[in-house]
Parts: C-alpha cells; structure tokens; sequence
C-alpha cells in the first residue's frame, strides 16, 4: 500500500474524529428528553442544528476515508488477524456511511420542522416504528461491533499502543450501558472516541513513515 494513500487516510481519520467530536458538542438535540421535545428545543437554534448536522456529514466523509488507516494497523500478524481485519473494517465502515445517512436526516428534519410541516404530537412513536428501530440497530451496532474488533486488533498487533484500543473499548462499554448526566456525558464519550481515532490515525502515519525509513535505508 503506498504511503502517500496511508499518510492522506491518517489525515481524513484524524479530520472525521474532531468533526464527529464538534458534531456531538454542538448538537442542540437535548439526550435526556424524549424525541419530540428534543426536536422542539432544536427548532430554536436552527443554525447551529445545521452546523451540527454538517459536522457530522463531514466526519462520515473523514472515519470512511480513514479506514486505510485503519487497515495498516490491522494488517501486522497472521492470516486470522488479517481475516479479523476485514471484519473489522467492514462493520465500522457501515457505522461512518450510516452516520452520513444520519445527518440527513436531521437536515430533512430541521426543514420539516421549520417550515411546519412536521407535527411533533405522535412524533415519539414513529420514532418506535420497527423498520426505524431495526435499521437503527444495525447501524449503531455495526459501528460498535466494528469499534470493539477494531481495538482487539490493534491489541494483537500492538501496532497503535496499548492506550488507543483501550479508549476504544471504553467508548463502546459506555454505550451499552445508562450513564447519568446525558449531555454531558455524551460530549466525554465522544471525546474518548476521537482521542482514540486520532490516536490510531497518528499511529498509522508513524508506522508508514517508519517502513518508509527501512526501506530507504536498507
């Protein structure tokens, strides 16, 4: 794999985690209501529900170009890590190309809700429809699946550090579990997740420019 494609993928994957972490900071949807209210505080701040929407849109473009990245720290090790990469890079790639999904919706939804189109009274049990639901679930799933075998990965190939697959983890567990203090907690969480993803970026580019070096020298 060239190095200028691994070098450009680190850059993507460092420039998604931050949008992703500014996404999340500057999203004006409260995570401790219920959906319908959390829409009709949004509506108040359309701008910045626009921006966190981009943000957002913009980290789905960065995680997926980051999966070379990625890749390289998966690829050290025997045939079942390498197996276990392409599993790995498959699932979290589902996550980032739903996440774009995600934020048009949210777009689409700023406009219905602007231009009062959307009545909020019933909007809660749509949001309980199972097609939704169950669409949800393998995306928000696969990402997560993809996060946690990303990090069993690197921990095999120890190519990233021990402390990156580690954060990833963290962010994982702390999805699957109720932690109080939901708008703030989800802002740490996912500052763990873009220190992490960062982290794996910059481990990346060490690693080419290291190989590059041997090769050089040798």
């Amino acid at each position: 794999m060239r190095a200028e494609w691994v070098s450009g993928s680190a850059a993507a994957l460092v420039f998604g985690a931050l949008s992703l972490l500014l996404g999340f900071s500057l999203s004006p949807l409260p995570q401790d209501q219920t959906v319908s209210k959390s829409v009709l505080a949004a509506s108040d701040v359309p701008g910045q529900w626009l921006f966190s929407a981009l943000m957002l849109f913009v980290a789905a473009i960065g995680l997926t170009l980051g999966t070379v990245a990625l890749l390289t720290l998966l690829r050290a090790g025997d045939h079942r890590n390498r197996r276990l990469a392409v599993l790995a890079i498959s699932l979290y790639t589902i996550g980032t190309i739903g996440m774009a999904g995600y934020a048009m919706v949210l777009v689409l939804l700023r406009a219905l809700v602007l231009n009062d189109v959307l009545v909020l009274e019933g909007f809660d049990r749509v949001m309980e429809d199972p097609g939704f639901r169950g669409l949800s679930a393998i995306w928000l799933g696969g990402f997560l699946l993809g996060l946690a075998l990303l990090a069993i990965g690197m921990l095999r190939t120890d190519t990233a550090g021990r402390w990156v697959p580690a954060l990833l983890l963290a962010f994982v567990a702390s999805q699957l579990m109720p932690l109080p203090g939901a708008n703030v907690t989800t802002v740490l969480q996912f500052v763990v997740l873009a220190v992490a993803l960062t982290g794996a970026g910059l481990a990346a580019n060490d690693l080419t420019e290291e190989r590059r070096g041997a090769l050089a020298t040798g």
